[in-house]
């Protein structure tokens, strides 16, 4: 668990933060993590932001963030990242040059350029106009475009294209 020495007041401290001297995390053939930096199996309690990736890509499995100052957030500047299992309040990657994979995740609010989401609860989702995949996963509110199959969309505003839609609600 990452928290405060004694604080439960949500912004004690500021975040993790992985820069580009992080070694990114690497995937073998099958896309499964097999080496580079990870975080898995913790909680982050009372920072500001939680998580801060910049020009890195890091795999984040089973991490909790809900009680940060800015409701569980992870940011993502010039990010390849994959989150898997994990819970956030937002997470928001730079729209020009990330590419985010999330599987089996739940977060309120999230923002990528492009993004793969698996299996996913996610309540306000805005993707960029780029290629996304969204197979598996209940999106409250979506805008962006991309390729959206098997999913629950609650309101949907399409961007960009081409659009490939299947199975949805």
């Amino acid at each position: 668990t990452f928290t405060a020495n004694s604080s439960t007041t949500p912004g004690f401290w500021k975040h993790l933060k992985f820069e580009t001297q992080t070694i990114d995390a690497a995937y073998d053939g099958s896309g499964n993590y097999s080496d580079g930096t990870t975080l898995q199996y913790c909680n982050i309690e009372y920072s500001v932001e939680g998580i801060y990736v910049d020009n890195a890509s890091i795999y984040i499995s089973n991490v909790n963030n809900t009680s940060s100052n800015n409701s569980g957030s992870a940011f993502f500047s010039t990010s390849s990242s994959k989150l898997v299992n994990s819970t956030f309040g937002n997470i928001s990657a730079s729209t020009g040059s990330s590419s985010m994979t999330v599987t089996a995740c739940t977060t309120g609010t999230f923002t990528s350029g492009t993004a793969t989401i698996t299996n996913s609860t996610l309540q306000s989702v805005s993707l960029g106009s780029g290629t996304s995949t969204i197979f598996n996963s209940t999106l409250t509110t979506f805008s962006g475009g991309g390729n959206i199959r098997k999913s629950t969309l609650t309101s949907a505003s399409l961007s960009g294209g081409p659009h490939d839609i299947q199975v949805c609600t």
